[in-house]
């Protein structure tokens, strides 16, 4: 058994809670949980520190230690990176990419915050009905990307004839509803309050999940010319990973998202070919998914077994206990 502190400044981080319910699944891991430095820290085989650790009380104690692990480094956190630490856990590439320069680290493990689910029966199998697309995460995300995305949408039941329901799941109670979004009769746009159940509800009926990753670039766009359209434009978040692609792969539900170091790291070569950069490559995706059913199909079953071999939390838990046991 590994004794492990688990050291944490939020209760309410999504991130935090959702490591602490993957890590504490492992019945090699005897953890506590704490948001205060203990009297007794050195009885412990392993302290784990969630970021923003610099916050907690006296934690400079732990600065020579040897066997610190960081969990999830975020920028613009308060941490102190002059710790040296064991083995840090990254939430994907991306971040791995950003820090390995910046934090000093003998060990890393890639291991993406998401919630796993028990999955039911599907209702996706019921014929003669809208088709559904999801959304679920930051709302930042559909923000930054809901013009290429909604006009996108639009382009697809008006060419196609067809009806869209558009689930929307974000913290609505906290940062409020995404607005200015288009209005039309074929299309009807559901906000959902994020929650575990919510997710589980919609996304048992969904058709397509959607993933955007890159924010806009509009100082560099303005350089180029108004007709250059050979150009890749992604710029994205340290922290992106592939947390949402894995929850809808649990639900057997293909994903249109955008080729960040993650997606193209672990997804496969056929997958890779729908891929989505621009509002026109938006559209063309979504479109040949909606129309062939087949590929929808397939493209779900790749999602699901990218989880299934790759992410479970018992294979992320098993390949961190491999790297503790020294």
């Amino acid at each position: 058994m590994i004794r492990i502190l688990y050291l944490y400044t939020k209760k309410d981080s999504a991130s935090y809670i959702f490591y602490k319910n993957s890590l504490s699944k492992c019945k090699h891991f005897k953890i506590k949980f704490n948001n205060i430095l203990p009297k007794n820290f050195n009885s412990y085989d392993y302290i784990f520190l969630q970021s923003n650790f610099s916050k907690i009380k006296n934690i400079s104690l732990l600065k020579n230690k040897n066997n610190l692990i960081l969990i999830e480094p975020r920028y613009g956190h308060s941490n102190n990176l002059n710790f040296k630490f064991y083995l840090i856990i990254f939430n994907g590439l991306e971040s791995k990419i950003f820090f390995s320069t910046k934090v000093k680290f003998k060990k890393s493990l890639i291991y993406p915050p998401y919630p796993e689910y028990k999955i039911k029966n599907s209702n996706k199998s019921k014929i003669n009905r809208n088709l559904v697309i999801t959304y679920h995460g930051n709302k930042v995300h559909i923000e930054n990307s809901k013009k290429k995305i909604f006009d996108s949408i639009l382009k697809l039941s008006k060419n196609l004839n067809i009806k869209i329901i558009i689930n929307l799941i974000y913290n609505i109670q906290r940062l409020g509803k995404v607005k200015f979004l288009p209005k039309n009769s074929n299309i009807t746009i559901e906000h959902v309050q994020y929650s575990y159940k919510n997710i589980e509800k919609k996304l048992s009926i969904t058709d397509i999940g959607l993933v955007p990753q890159t924010l806009l670039n509009d100082k560099f766009l303005n350089v180029l010319s108004n007709d250059d359209k050979e150009n890749f434009n992604l710029k994205f978040k340290h922290p992106t990973n592939i947390g949402r692609h894995l929850v809808f792969a649990q639900f057997n539900i293909p994903v249109v998202t955008e080729p960040t170091p993650s997606v193209v790291r672990y997804f496969d070569d056929e997958s890779l070919n729908y891929l989505v950069y621009s509002s026109d490559t938006w559209y063309e995706i979504l479109r040949k998914i909606t129309i062939n059913k087949k590929t929808r199909k397939k493209l779900a079953l790749k999602n699901y077994n990218l989880w299934f071999k790759n992410f479970r939390h018992k294979i992320l838990n098993d390949k961190l206990l491999k790297l503790l046991k020294k």
